[in-house]
C-alpha cells in the first residue's frame, strides 16, 4: 500500500496532504519547499483573521491570487502537482483552490473548495449567508454563486479534490501519449474512499488503460 493509499484511507487528511502525497506518485516531490511555500502563503493570510467573513474571502483571493497563478494548459502534468504549482507559482485551478482553501484554513479562516457536476471548482467561505464564490480564474473580487454559468455547488472534501486532479491527470496523460502516467493515475483513484458504483466505473477504465499500454 502506497503513501498515498494509507493516508487516503485516514479519515479525511488536509488538502495540501493528500495532494502533496499524490504528487509523490508520479516524481521526486520537494516536499521540504512546497511546505515552506504553503507555511509563507498561511502567514499572509493570517492578518485578516479578525475581518467580517466578506472581507476575508476578497482578501484570500487577492493575496494567493498575486503568489500563485491559476491557468489552463492542458498538455501539462506538472500543472496538477501542488509541489510544482507551489514552486513555479502556476497551476491548474484544481490546485490554486486548494492551497487556498488549505493555507485560510491553517490561518484560522474556513474557506473550502465548492465544486458543481462539471468540476468546476471554486472557492467559498463556510460561515457566509449568502454563497460568495472565488473564481480561480479571476479570483477578486467575490461574485454571487448564482451568478455563474455552474449549476449546483457542493463542499468538496481532500478526497474529492484529490479525485479531480486525478481525473485531469489522466486525461492530459492520455492527450499527451504517456499512457504509464494515466495508468498510474487511474489506480490511484482506486485508493480512495468512494462508493461501489463508482469505484467499479473507475476499474474499468483502469483496465481499459491498461489493456492500451499493453
Amino acid at each position: 500500500m502506497t503513501f498515498f493509499a494509507r493516508l487516503a484511507a485516514d479519515g479525511c487528511p488536509s488538502h495540501a496532504a493528500l495532494a502533496l502525497a499524490l504528487a509523490a506518485e508520479f516524481h521526486d516531490a520537494d516536499e521540504a519547499a512546497a511546505e515552506t511555500a504553503l507555511a509563507s502563503l498561511r502567514a499572509d493570510l493570517e492578518p485578516l483573521r479578525d475581518r467580517p467573513a466578506g472581507e476575508q474571502l476578497a482578501g484570500a483571493g487577492a493575496l494567493i491570487g498575486a503568489r500563485i497563478t491559476a491557468r489552463v494548459r492542458p498538455g501539462r502534468l506538472e500543472d496538477l502537482l501542488l509541489d510544482r504549482v507551489l514552486v513555479t507559482g502556476t497551476g491548474d485551478p484544481v490546485c490554486w483552490a486548494l492551497i487556498c482553501a488549505h493555507v485560510a484554513t491553517q490561518a484560522g479562516i474556513p474557506l473550502g473548495v465548492v465544486a458543481d457536476a462539471d468540476e468546476h471548482v471554486l472557492v467559498a467561505h463556510r460561515e457566509l449567508e449568502a454563497l460568495l464564490v472565488l473564481e480561480p480564474m479571476a479570483p477578486t473580487p467575490p461574485i454571487a454563486a448564482d451568478r455563474l454559468p455552474a449549476g449546483d455547488l457542493s463542499w468538496r472534501c481532500s478526497h474529492q479534490v484529490a479525485l479531480m486532479l486525478l481525473d485531469r491527470l489522466v486525461a492530459r496523460a492520455q492527450r499527451a501519449g504517456r499512457h504509464g502516467d494515466a495508468l498510474r493515475a487511474a489506480q490511484l483513484r482506486l485508493e480512495l474512499p468512494l462508493d461501489e458504483p463508482t469505484i467499479e466505473a473507475l476499474r474499468l477504465d483502469a483496465d481499459a488503460i491498461a489493456a492500451r499500454l499493453n
